[in-house]
């Protein structure tokens, strides 16, 4: 393998960053112990695996730590990349990822947008009146916000 880095996706991370040059790859690890651990939907597995031929990632499909072994012994010059999970059990899979390998970059958590700290977020409704704007990417029509009826 001569790539330069290896972006090691995960089910939290399905996608190609933008900073992706033709030396680089994306890996998944299909880790059965895991899928099962999470009880993943058939249709969720569907969606992964689609999502992955769509990306044109390399699939190994195995224990990840063993895998991910296998990889550095074949290639030591490389960058093991990994967006930093939320899920706890990603979470500790990629901080023992970075502890093994001294060459591993885990990129902190990338947010679809930013929030003021003051805004209230109960609940979904308040949250999406304040982002809309900037996931449409367009101005929101206030006469077509949902009103409440009190």
């Amino acid at each position: 393998m001569s790539t330069n880095r290896v972006f090691l996706l995960h089910d939290e991370a399905l996608y190609c960053p933008n900073d992706f040059n033709a030396n680089d790859s994306l890996v998944y690890v299909w880790d059965d112990a895991y899928v099962k651990q999470q009880g993943w939907s058939f249709k969720r597995w569907v969606y992964i695996y689609e999502t992955l031929c769509e990306l044109n990632a390399t699939v190994y499909q195995g224990d990840t730590i063993k895998v991910l072994s296998a990889l550095v012994e074949q290639n030591p010059a490389l960058l093991l990349v990994i967006q930093q999970p939320q899920d706890p059990i990603l979470k500790n899979w990629a901080a023992s990822i970075k502890t093994r390998w001294q060459k591993t970059e885990v990129r902190p958590f990338s947010k679809l947008h930013w929030l003021s700290q003051d805004t209230r977020l109960k609940r979904f409704f308040n949250y999406w009146q304040a982002i809309e704007a900037q996931v449409l990417n367009q101005p929101v029509n206030p006469s077509k916000r949902i009103r409440r009826m009190h």
